[in-house]
């Protein structure tokens, strides 16, 4: 056991093919839709002429998180609260302890 142990470390781990995370990362990049960039950009106007957000980046983000099925209420306090939809996802996730529960950061 101990010389199979030594024999794997002294390997290197294999090495993934290029071509695999080539295309992983083409899907992640995937550009949104015209019909589902000009709804986010509506829906940001609507945001700002309200008065519910104050930027237009605020804005973009409030609409990405409702398009993610957030509350709009919370999606709001997350973009102000916030600087990308990463962060924004992380803060309307929060774990609960006691009740192992996921709650957004205002309940």
């Amino acid at each position: 056991l101990i010389s199979l142990v030594r024999r794997n470390r002294s390997q290197p781990p294999p090495k993934r093919r290029v071509e695999d995370t080539t295309s992983l990362q083409e899907k992640k990049r995937a550009p949104l839709s015209q019909s589902k960039q000009h709804e986010f950009n509506e829906k940001a106007r609507e945001l700002v002429d309200s008065g519910a957000v104050e930027s237009m980046v605020q804005a973009q983000m409030v609409a990405e998180l409702v398009d993610m099925k957030f509350d709009e209420d919370d999606a709001i306090l997350a973009s102000a609260n916030t600087d990308s939809v990463y962060q924004a996802v992380l803060f309307l996730q929060q774990d609960c302890n006691i009740c192992v529960g996921t709650y957004p950061m205002s309940q």
